[in-house]
């Protein structure tokens, strides 16, 4: 591809996605400190960008405490942008064991890349418990229209979840005309179409939404699922329903640029 052709792709391109890593690592289990892991434990860990569990780049290991790599099999628990993989171990981890959990990203122009290591202790025996049932209690929505384009985002807000960093929410979404299985870590989960990611479920609106959520702990222990139904238009979106003219998400689409690109970073 030609310099000229390139850079006329590049400036084509939507502007929040000149400022974004093609992929990144969002949130991991166990833990970092985590103690009392399970045996039968299976770690968790959000993929962001498409294409991010083939990237070639990809660093996505289980070692034991003296560096050791744990054999694992990769499952996708859910698609969407975080994707969410487990890895699961060939074998119960070893109780009292210390191990480190990597994901992230080494490219050819840094050698170092964005690699991100979780230490956790193994406890005494396997889990064999499910968690309790938690609801979405409430659903969020933000529409804004902007020189790049729509941008959406899905707030969900969750009961109260008996380990809010450490649980895995799979949560099933419907409309009268689509569905979408997506799934997050940690309480209070968000679904967006914006700046560096990019979920088409984001783009449901709230009144004609029905959530099916399934909590899953570290184990795979499911619990029964909860179902909320659409709620009536008035008050379901609150004071979070927008949409923002082009002169104003102009030049705030700079700045939240820059934080996406932060964000990528960081991961």
């Amino acid at each position: 591809m030609s310099l000229s052709l390139a850079l006329v792709l590049a400036l084509s391109s939507p502007a929040h996605a000149l400022d974004c890593l093609a992929h990144g690592v969002g949130q991991m289990l166990p833990l970092d400190g985590a103690v009392a892991v399970p045996t039968n434990a299976m770690p968790v860990v959000e993929l962001y960008g498409g294409g991010a569990l083939e990237a070639e780049e990809l660093v996505l290991e289980l070692a034991d405490a003296d560096g050791g790599a744990v054999p694992v099999s990769v499952e996708v628990v859910a698609e969407g942008d975080p994707m969410v993989v487990r890895l699961v171990p060939e074998a119960p981890l070893a109780a009292g064991a210390g191990y480190v959990l990597s994901a992230g990203f080494v490219w050819e122009w840094d050698d170092e890349g964005v690699v991100n290591q979780h230490h956790f202790v193994v406890g005494d025996g396997p889990d064999t418990t499910p968690p309790a049932p938690v609801a979405v209690v409430a659903v969020d929505e933000h529409h804004a229209s902007g020189d790049w384009g729509p941008e959406h985002d899905l707030f969900f807000e969750t009961g109260e979840l008996p380990e809010p960093e450490a649980s895995v929410l799979l949560l099933g979404l419907s409309t009268p005309d689509a569905s979408w299985d997506r799934a997050r870590i940690g309480a209070d989960p968000v679904i967006s179409h914006a700046y560096c990611t990019f979920d088409d479920a984001a783009e449901a609106r709230a009144s004609e939404l029905t959530v099916e959520l399934v909590v899953v702990d570290l184990a795979g222990n499911r619990s029964d699922a909860s179902v909320t139904p659409p709620a009536a238009e008035e008050g379901r979106c609150g004071t979070g329903c927008a949409v923002l003219p082009a002169s104003t998400v102009g030049w705030l689409g700079g700045l939240v640029g820059l934080v996406g690109l932060a964000r990528r970073r960081r991961r």
